[in-house]
């Protein structure tokens, strides 16, 4: 992985996490409102998705990786 993309601090890090809850937060509400024609598992699955990439992210940085 990119080194470049991986939070340098737990400062950063904590960034990451409050703009991960932020988008997660914002998808689903447009989700709601109707703007994102998805269905329910399908938004499940995608954001299941960002939020295991993050996770690796995360993980990997960890193991200084």
């Amino acid at each position: 992985m990119d080194d470049k993309l991986l939070p340098r601090d737990s400062t950063e890090l904590s960034v990451l996490a409050a703009a991960l809850a932020g988008v997660s937060i914002s998808l689903y509400l447009e989700w709601l409102d109707g703007r994102i024609e998805l269905k329910r598992d399908e938004l499940a699955e995608m954001a299941d998705r960002l939020v295991t990439a993050i996770a690796e992210v995360v993980t990997t940085r960890g193991e200084g990786g």
